[in-house]
């Protein structure tokens, strides 16, 4: 019996002997739409249709647009690669500008995950002019989000919030609520990484309204799990708990083992953070026999990191270190710079337990340098936290001390309060205690010391920064 696609393939069969232009339009489209839907098997099957004709140039432009995009699903990215810049070629020199975005968008997005900045944002430049040219706003908006993802990325905050406010903008005009969406989802992300968390609660949860009226359950599983993220973050973990649960009983229906475990990860966080430590090891283990049965590195990656931390938390030391020393291990070979970092301020705070404070020196530098070149003020801010804690306990040198533990307040506070409030609670966690050693005079300067370089640099725009200092200082004995 004839299926839906046998019909689909006589129709382009049909067209394509009589209006050869349309028909390539049509092909075009009903490929993209295979492609987006995971329907391989049709996408061949169309690539063999296009074949059988006689091609000219624009006819091989849409073939080898085809099998790039197909490799490119494929995660097949040399081949992809060849695939895409011959057909870019061919495309301009051809009036067939639709074709020639779409190639140039997979381009852009094909150089952006094999981490080619430079030539993914001139890509899609050249894409925002042709659809500009042609005044596609809408095509613009679809530029702008993949833009968007790309300066997210690169921690270009600005240009990334400029970009997704843009492109939510034409979408709202035009009412493409669900691409909307995307755009909501996208500002959240960014605003959660500058610490706007309150901003960010309010576009995740607008975006995942949107998905709920439609019905999209795939996409529902990824917004819940970030905001999740970000009701952590903003110290709301029971909210996090509820969503996490919610988007985990949702990626189950779907059988989806990859959003699984990222939210299966992303639970065991909150509740290590709520010290459910139990409840949290075995999550995370989940999580990880998950990703190893995927041969999802990164995700192994992020799993090791998090079985570390709380074997640390539950001293089980030795335990602990062969979880972070892998993590340690396959971030470097990744280069998932802001996850190396992670892992070092874990391991660095692991060899403080272990009483081995030269190598968590060295982990806190590198972490810290990573910190910067990654612009990640959370990783800065417990980088110098932690080295502030050598300084003073192995280098008993507490003019240092003091200037790491101002500048990781500073940090924290700018990030956001929440941050702010962890870092200053760990650092008079480590005053109490030099206190109750008789270290007197150094407590004494450290609390001076913040007090006036935190209160110079950002008390007017955080006088609650300075909350426990003022108190403790009043406390130390003359």
């Amino acid at each position: 019996m004839p299926t839906s696609e046998d019909f689909l393939l006589e129709l382009l069969y049909q067209r394509l002997i009589v209006d050869w232009i349309t028909a390539l339009s049509q092909w075009r489209d009903h490929f993209a739409n295979a492609l987006e839907a995971w329907n391989l098997p049709l996408a061949n099957r169309l690539l063999a249709e296009l074949v059988q004709h006689d091609l000219g140039d624009l006819g091989r432009a849409h073939l080898r647009m085809g099998r790039g995009g197909l490799f490119f699903k494929r995660d097949q990215w040399p081949e992809a690669r060849t695939e895409l810049e011959a057909a870019e070629c061919l495309f301009a020199q051809t009036d067939d500008w639709v074709g020639h975005c779409w190639v140039l968008m997979t381009l852009g997005n094909l150089y952006s995950d094999l981490g080619m900045w430079d030539q993914a944002f001139d890509v899609y430049q050249q894409t925002m002019a042709l659809y500009q040219a042609q005044g596609d706003v809408y095509g613009e908006a679809q530029v702008l989000v993949n833009l968007g993802a790309a300066y997210y990325t690169q921690a270009r905050w600005g240009e990334a919030l400029q970009a997704y406010r843009r492109s939510l903008d034409i979408f709202l005009e035009v009412e493409d609520t669900l691409s909307a969406a995307m755009s909501l989802s996208g500002l959240g992300h960014v605003l959660a990484a500058l610490g706007v968390y309150e901003e960010a609660i309010e576009c995740y949860a607008a975006s995942l309204d949107i998905f709920v009226e439609d019905e999209d359950t795939q996409a529902q599983v990824f917004i819940l799990n970030d905001l999740g993220c970000v009701f952590d973050s903003a110290g709301q973990p029971e909210r996090a708990l509820q969503c996490f649960y919610q988007s985990l009983h949702l990626a189950q229906q779907l059988g989806d083992l990859h959003r699984q475990a990222a939210t299966l990860n992303n639970l065991g966080f909150t509740l290590q953070g709520l010290e459910r430590h139990g409840e949290a090891l075995a999550v995370h283990e989940q999580a990880l026999a998950i990703y190893r049965t995927l041969g999802d590195r990164h995700g192994i990656s992020v799993s090791l990191n998090h079985l570390g931390t709380v074997n640390r938390g539950l001293e089980r030391f030795e335990v602990a270190e062969a979880y972070l020393d892998e993590a340690l291990a396959l971030k470097r070979e990744l280069n998932d710079l802001d996850g190396l970092a992670s892992v070092l301020i874990n391991l660095a705070l692991l060899r403080i337990g272990q009483d081995r404070w030269d190598e968590a020196r060295l982990l806190a530098s590198e972490a810290e340098e990573l910190a910067r070149e990654t612009q990640s003020d959370i990783r800065l801010a417990h980088a110098h936290t932690l080295l502030g804690l050598y300084s003073s306990v192995k280098g008993k040198d507490a003019t240092t001390a003091a200037s790491y533990y101002a500048q990781a307040v500073i940090t924290a506070w700018r990030h956001h309060p929440i941050t702010g409030r962890r870092i200053n609670h760990a650092i008079l966690q480590h005053l109490r205690y030099l206190l109750r050693l008789g270290g007197t005079v150094a407590a004494r300067r450290i609390c001076e010391h913040i007090l006036q370089t935190v209160g110079e640099e950002i008390s007017a725009e955080h006088p609650e920064a300075l909350f426990g200092f003022e108190e403790f200082s009043a406390k130390i004995p003359s």
